[in-house]
């Protein structure tokens, strides 16, 4: 479960090789009107080319990827951070 709080308190998640060997990959949520999990943003690429401190820059690009959807999907967050419900729009 330690592993579970490290990817929640970052905002993303990697993989180095444990589902395809030979590969690193990121992932971050996305979020629905009602702030539950909706999905996932994710890349993978060859983990010989990325480097230990090209994580930090990778997560933050799936990061921002899984906002945008989620922003378009009428997730919304407050001020704190905290999730919140978006209000009704009529579509």
């Amino acid at each position: 479960m330690k592993a579970l709080e490290v990817v929640r308190s970052r905002g993303f998640a990697t993989s180095h090789g444990e589902v395809i060997v030979g590969a690193i990959a990121f992932a971050a949520p996305t979020f629905n009107h009602n702030a539950e999990v909706a999905g996932c943003v994710g890349v993978f690429g060859p983990q010989a080319r990325v480097k230990d401190s090209d994580i930090p820059r990778f997560g933050a690009l799936v990061m921002q990827a899984a906002n945008a959807i989620s922003l378009q999907s009428g997730y919304r967050a407050s001020p704190d951070g905290r999730a919140k419900p978006a209000k009704s729009r009529r579509v």
